[in-house]
């Protein structure tokens, strides 16, 4: 399930990407922009987990996130 969710992923980027937007450089300028610091953050899940995976690889300390839609958590939900 995995792979098939990254192989997914994988294909989106390219997708936007072809039409100009770079989610990956997106997300960085988020980062840039929001200054984080080492201490704690509080992630609310609005989406899919993409940034929540992105900001669990830095280095921040105590990374904390929550899913705010029961629905969503369900598997196959698109």
């Amino acid at each position: 399930m995995g792979y098939a969710i990254a192989r997914e992923s994988g294909d989106r980027l390219k997708l936007f990407r072809k039409y100009g937007y770079d989610i990956p450089k997106a997300r960085n300028l988020i980062f840039a922009k929001a200054k984080l610091r080492k201490g704690s953050l509080l992630e609310v899940g609005t989406g899919r987990g993409h940034m929540a995976l992105a900001l669990a690889k830095k280095d921040i300390g105590l990374f904390q996130s929550i899913w705010i839609e029961k629905r969503k958590e369900q598997p196959g939900y698109p």
